[in-house]
C-alpha cells in the first residue's frame, strides 16, 4: 500500500512537471514571456560563450551575392563566390576567394573557368601575404605581396557574409559591441525567426541602432540580426558623415552542429549605405561547408607564409611577380620561378632571413 501511494505520488509531480514545462514552451512560443527566463546580461554571456567556442576554425564556403550600386553611373549585377576562411581566434586569419559573373562595368558575365583570385593571410600581427590575379589569363599577372601587417582588422567584418562570424557594420564582435551600448534592453515577450522563440535584444551603440534575435534551441546564436545607422555613428571603423545612412540585416537560415556545438552555417545578409547621390547594395547568400572547429593551425600550417610554404597559395605559379616591404620600409622586387624567389637580378632570395637581419 505504500509503494502503491509513493507511485502515486510521483506519477503526479511528473506529469505536474510536463504541465509545467508544456505550458513554458507554448507561452515562449507564442511570444507571451521571455523575461522571465534569463536577464540581458545572462543572455550577453551566453551569446560570447557560443561566439567564443567558435571563432577558431577552417572551413569552406559558397556565396552568390546580387549588388547594384549608384556612383557616377549605376549598375546591377551578380557575383558568384567560392573559398576556404581559416581563424584563430586571436590575431591570425585566412581569406581565400575566387570570383566571377558581374565584377565591374567593364567585367560582365566573366566565366567560372576564368575567375579572379584573391587570398589574403595574416600570420600575426607583424606580417601579411597578399595575392590577386587573374586567373587562365596569361594577359594579366598575378602579383604576390609580403609586408608588414600593421595590426590588420579582422578581415571577416568586412565582408558581404559577416553576420555569419559575428559581425554586421562593425569592426568588434557584435557582443561586445552589445556590452559597450549606450542603451540595451530585452523585449518581454518572445519573437519567432525559423519557427523557434528567440529572445530579442535592442540596443543603441556606437554602431548604429541593432536589434538581435538570440536562439535558445541552437546555443543562443543570433538567429536574426538587424542594423541601422546615420550620420555620427560608425560603419565598421569610419565615423559616418552627417546626413548618410546605413541599414542591414542577417537570418541565419541553417544552423550546423560541429564537435557539440551550434554555429551558423547558411545565411542571407543585406547591407545598405547611401551617401548623398552615392547608393551601394549588396545582397548575399552564403553557405558553409567542412567546418572544422579549434584545428591545431600550426599543424596544419593555417597561416604559413606561402614564399616558404607554396601549398598554402594554390595560385603561386611560375612568372608571379612578388613584391616584398621589409619592417624598415626597404622594398624588394622579385619573381616566382620553380618554387624559389629570385630578385632581379637572379639572385635567390630567403625571406625568413632577409626579414629577421633587417634592421628598423
Amino acid at each position: 500500500m505504500l509503494n502503491q501511494k509513493r507511485m502515486s505520488l510521483m506519477m503526479s509531480v511528473m506529469c505536474m512537471g510536463w504541465i509545467l514545462v508544456s505550458t513554458w514552451i507554448g507561452s515562449v512560443a507564442a511570444g507571451q514571456s521571455a523575461s522571465q527566463t534569463a536577464s540581458v546580461s545572462e543572455l550577453l554571456q551566453r551569446y560570447t560563450h557560443v561566439l567564443d567556442a567558435t571563432q577558431s576554425f577552417t572551413d569552406t564556403y559558397e556565396e552568390v551575392v546580387d549588388f547594384s550600386y549608384r556612383t557616377g553611373g549605376a549598375m546591377k549585377g551578380k557575383q558568384y563566390k567560392r573559398g576556404r576562411n581559416r581563424a584563430d581566434g586571436r590575431a591570425r586569419i585566412y581569406c581565400q576567394q575566387y570570383i566571377w559573373g558581374d565584377l565591374n562595368q567593364q567585367n560582365m558575365d566573366l566565366p567560372e573557368s576564368t575567375p579572379r583570385y584573391n587570398l589574403r593571410i595574416v600570420e600575426a600581427y607583424n606580417k601579411r601575404y597578399v595575392h590577386a590575379r587573374a586567373i587562365n589569363n596569361p594577359d594579366v599577372k598575378g602579383t604576390a605581396y609580403f609586408q608588414p601587417a600593421n595590426e590588420d582588422p579582422a578581415l571577416l567584418n568586412m565582408q558581404t557574409y559577416s553576420g555569419c562570424y559575428g559581425y554586421l557594420g562593425c569592426d568588434k564582435r557584435l557582443d561586445v559591441v552589445l556590452r559597450e551600448a549606450k542603451q540595451i534592453s530585452m523585449r518581454s515577450t518572445a519573437e519567432m525567426v525559423n519557427e523557434i522563440a528567440c529572445h530579442v535584444i535592442d540596443a543603441d551603440t556606437q554602431y548604429g541602432r541593432y536589434t538581435v534575435w538570440l536562439d535558445p534551441a541552437h546555443g543562443y546564436n543570433a538567429a536574426k540580426i538587424s542594423r541601422t545607422a546615420t550620420g555620427g555613428y560608425k560603419e565598421i571603423e569610419s565615423l559616418m558623415p552627417q546626413g548618410d545612412h546605413a541599414s542591414g540585416f542577417v537570418v541565419i537560415t541553417r544552423f550546423e552542429q560541429v564537435g557539440g556545438v551550434w554555429l551558423p552555417a547558411e545565411a542571407e545578409q543585406e547591407m545598405v549605405y547611401t551617401s548623398g547621390q552615392l547608393f551601394r547594395r549588396d545582397r548575399s547568400h552564403y553557405k558553409r561547408a567542412n567546418i572544422v572547429l579549434n584545428p591545431d593551425h600550426d599543424k596544419l600550417g593555417s597561416f604559413d607564409n606561402p614564399l616558404e610554404h607554396p601549398a598554402n597559395d594554390p595560385e603561386l605559379k611560375n612568372g608571379t611577380r612578388v613584391r616584398i616591404t621589409l619592417p624598415n620600409s626597404v622594398r624588394v622586387k622579385a619573381t616566382w620561378q620553380d618554387g624559389k624567389i629570385a630578385d632581379e637580378s637572379g639572385n635567390v632570395i630567403d625571406v625568413t632571413q632577409l626579414w629577421t637581419t633587417t634592421k628598423i
